[in-house]
């Protein structure tokens, strides 16, 4: 008897069962505030659930701001890259055009200028040309040695604008010297591959009325 009892008890214990009847306690058993107090609670809960989707929102949202944000970034820092690299060539470009070029074409005029005096002095005074021949060879090794070179042209070469600049005009009567070069004025300089001074020419203009003057 006391085995029968303890295994009810034990059954009791795990399915709810009331130890006064030996039956399962029904549901009407629970009072009016339990149910209530239970339904608050489910209540509760999707409120809960409400309130985390809501900061899951929140966070995806925040999280694509900062995305925005670290691209913004990267732009800044792009533009701000660009702006000193135009900035460096910029005050690169202003050296070599308010100070640079000015002390080249200088340079390149004094080469000229010994160039010209050597030739008038040949066969009058010996020592001078010596001397202006050690001159100029001084000043053609410097101008290689910066990388300058001279825009020279001969006659009858095609004009070509991003070497030349046109500072006269010869007229002809021949058709096939149009835009020719006649003679060159000054010639030019190149500085690191880049034309500092274009050289400046004459060239033919053909003319009909010239033509007719050659025939007549």
């Amino acid at each position: 008897m006391n085995e029968y009892t303890e295994q009810i008890r034990r059954i009791g214990e795990h399915n709810d069962v009331d130890s006064r009847s030996n039956l399962p306690v029904p549901l009407h058993t629970f009072s009016f505030c339990e149910i209530l107090f239970y339904g608050y609670l489910l209540n509760r809960l999707k409120s809960l659930e409400t309130v985390i989707q809501a900061n899951q929102t929140a966070v995806a949202n925040l999280n694509k701001v900062i995305v925005q944000l670290q691209d913004g970034f990267k732009q800044c820092v792009e533009i701000a890259i660009a702006c000193q690299k135009q900035t460096a060539e910029l005050l690169n470009n202003n050296i070599e055009r308010y100070v640079l070029n000015p002390v080249i074409e200088t340079v390149v005029f004094l080469c000229d200028e010994i160039n010209k005096l050597k030739s008038v002095a040949d066969g009058k005074a010996e020592n001078i040309s010596d001397e202006l021949e050690i001159s100029l060879q001084l000043a053609q090794d410097k101008l290689a040695h910066l990388d300058i070179e001279r825009i020279t042209a001969s006659a009858v070469d095609c004009f070509d604008s991003a070497r030349h600049a046109v500072c006269g005009y010869e007229e002809t009567s021949d058709n096939n010297l149009h835009g020719k070069i006649n003679k060159i004025v000054t010639m030019g300089i190149f500085y690191r591959g880049k034309v500092l001074t274009p050289a400046r020419v004459k060239i033919y203009r053909y003319c009909e009325n010239k033509k007719l003057e050659t025939t007549n």
